[in-house]
């Protein structure tokens, strides 16, 4: 008997529903009620993100980043997620960060990045950005005062977790490929800790 959720959505997403096709490019690239398809996931989140869906966008931002269902094209990947930021998607700083700061792309910058991963992490709690800060290529002695300030605040989350503990909202198709990167961050952050703390007595 046919899931009448799933082709509701499909008809929805075929009539050129934006939400439709988003979601139900997501089911593709987890599997959720359809056959894993990382190629069908990738074109349906590419119609919705070609319509102007903010998080559509920075799935195709991450598909063309790790290579999920289409090649690696960091430079597409790159504009994608900067139209995501500028159309308002919550969960493409850390991304976007991370890009920006890869020796591999052209584009690449580092003071662009900080300030993209700062708003990530003050604006939107993104935990995953301020793991990112942690990086050595950030870690300077006028940044360090401004992290432990961020560290300070009521509720705020350890950098030492900041790694892995990731917002509810962030759907990622390549997390597979991404959990290296994580690890490191996690890393990192511990090794900042080490340092704004000082040696214990």
């Amino acid at each position: 008997m046919p899931d009448i959720d799933l082709v509701l959505l499909r008809e929805r997403a075929q009539a050129g529903d934006t939400e439709s096709q988003y979601e139900l490019g997501l089911r593709y690239a987890e599997g959720e009620g359809v056959p894993q398809s990382e190629s069908t996931a990738y074109r349906w989140l590419l119609r919705a993100a070609e319509a102007r869906h903010a998080e559509a966008m920075a799935e195709v931002g991450r598909c063309l980043h790790d290579g999920t269902g289409v090649d690696v094209e960091l430079g597409r990947a790159l504009s994608w997620y900067e139209r995501a930021l500028d159309a308002g998607a919550r969960s493409v700083h850390a991304d976007l960060g991370r890009l920006l700061i890869d020796e591999q792309v052209p584009a690449r910058d580092p003071e662009r990045a900080r300030s993209v991963l700062e708003d990530g992490w003050e604006l939107q709690g993104d935990s995953e950005c301020a793991g990112l800060l942690a990086d050595d290529r950030f870690v300077e002695v006028e940044l360090a005062p401004r992290l432990q300030v961020i560290d300070e605040r009521p509720g705020s989350v350890d950098p030492v977790l900041c790694g892995v503990q990731v917002g509810s909202a962030h759907r990622d198709i390549g997390l597979a490929n991404r959990q290296e990167h994580r690890a490191r961050e996690v890393e990192s952050a511990a090794l900042l800790r080490a340092r704004l703390e000082g040696p214990r007595v």
